[in-house]
């Protein structure tokens, strides 16, 4: 915030009183003075209405009267900062935590943003070294993979192979069988021959002898 908008905030003060604290952390709900015009008379008339008032210490209590400023955006709800309290209720001023001047406020929010920016920063350099090594392992998963694929052809190749030799070896043994029987088929054939021919033969008309 710069030095002309601490001016301006700072000249625009608003009287308030304290009806909530300690509810919220670093946030009291106060009761400030306004005016309504009413139409059918055509007059204002006054009125109070509610709103969050950032205390950075915590120290307010109910029932103090306050001076407020616009301005100090402390979260969505919350645009506007305590200064200072006129007048206190219950435990006297000396016994709480003081209430932190403009300057002091700029200079707690500026270390709080060059915090902010170096836990950035680091997170991000962590995130880039989270990556990298995400990326180192991922490199090397790949690698592994694409071995562990090599080794799966290399054993499906060497499978195939021995697939088509034990094929090969039944197929010899299948026709080395059936020559076998081959061979025994012409041998019982020649037997048979042989026999026929060494068995003398009958005369013509022998039953009738």
């Amino acid at each position: 915030m710069s030095v002309q908008k601490i001016a301006a905030s700072v000249t625009r003060q608003t009287n308030a009183v304290v009806v909530s604290a300690g509810l919220m952390e670093k946030t009291v709900k106060v009761r400030v003075g306004v005016q309504k015009w009413n139409k059918h008379i055509g007059k204002h008339f006054n009125q109070s209405r509610t709103i969050l008032v950032h205390d950075p210490r915590s120290s307010l209590r109910i029932g103090d009267v306050i001076s407020i400023s616009p301005g100090w955006r402390a979260s969505k709800q919350v645009h506007h900062v305590v200064n200072s309290i006129l007048a206190p209720f219950g435990e006297p001023i000396e016994a709480r935590p003081p209430v932190p001047t403009p300057e002091e406020r700029i200079a707690e929010r500026e270390a709080k943003r060059k915090l902010k920016e170096l836990r950035r920063r680091a997170e991000r350099r962590g995130e880039k070294a989270a990556a990298g090594v995400e990326k180192s392992m991922a490199e090397s998963e790949n690698v592994s993979s694409s071995e562990e694929a090599i080794i799966q052809e290399i054993q499906e190749v060497t499978g195939d192979e021995e697939g088509h030799l034990s094929s090969a070896k039944s197929t010899d043994d299948s026709g080395v069988s059936e020559a076998e029987e081959a061979v025994q088929e012409m041998k019982e054939e020649v037997a048979q021959e042989v026999r026929k021919e060494e068995q003398p033969e009958k005369p013509k008309g022998w039953w009738r002898i």
